[in-house]
């Protein structure tokens, strides 16, 4: 993959508008993608957690790393219809037991549940929580994992909980191969969506 990593002025990478609180951080970095359907692919960090009251135990705070594939494109008035999420059906009662998914949204969501190539690639993968979420303000689409699905009780690195000493760094710490064609399979129907 041609990839480079791009300095936060630059004019390729994406020109966040400031907010306040905890969603208003920027990237901690951005990677250019060429030749594949995603632009940018974007790197977070949030703390979440931590903390206790004299009547319970002391909870650890804990270290979340994430990445949005980011689309450049005009969303316009399309962000009901660039909005998409993965939804699982599940089973049992106690324990919940993920056997199908259908996605919910507009009509991107449309447009992934009958892609059949990308329904096989999300089986194969073990049906991760997905999210595209639009952004008409700053001229973007981001596809990442559904941030209310993470774990409470661990150290997780791009929503997948691993213990506190085992935290892995460096290449294996990045998404699959898999999984990024994935993203860039999502990010195609997204350029389809906004001719970009």
């Amino acid at each position: 993959m041609d990839a480079r990593v791009l300095d936060s002025k630059s004019p390729e990478a994406v020109h966040h508008t400031p907010t306040l609180g905890i969603f208003g951080n920027p990237p901690l970095g951005c990677v250019k993608i060429e030749g594949r359907n995603i632009d940018v692919v974007e790197l977070y960090r949030i703390m979440t957690g931590g903390g206790g009251s004299t009547r319970g135990p002391h909870r650890p705070s804990q270290v979340i790393y994430f990445y949005d594939y980011v689309v450049r494109a005009s969303v316009a008035d399309m962000e009901k219809e660039m909005k998409a999420e993965v939804d699982p059906v599940e089973k049992g009662l106690l324990k919940k037991e993920v056997i199908d998914f259908k996605w919910k949204g507009g009509r991107l969501a449309q447009l992934l549940g009958s892609d059949s190539t990308l329904s096989n690639m999300i089986y194969e993968a073990g049906i991760p929580y997905l999210e595209v979420k639009p952004n008409k303000k700053d001229s973007f689409v981001a596809i990442s994992t559904a941030r209310r699905k993470w774990s409470t009780t661990h150290v997780t690195i791009n929503g997948i909980p691993v213990r506190r000493y085992d935290i892995t760094v460096g290449r294996k710490a990045f998404p699959s191969r898999e999984a990024f064609d994935i993203y860039d399979r999502i990010a195609m129907h997204i350029r389809n969506i906004t001719a970009t």
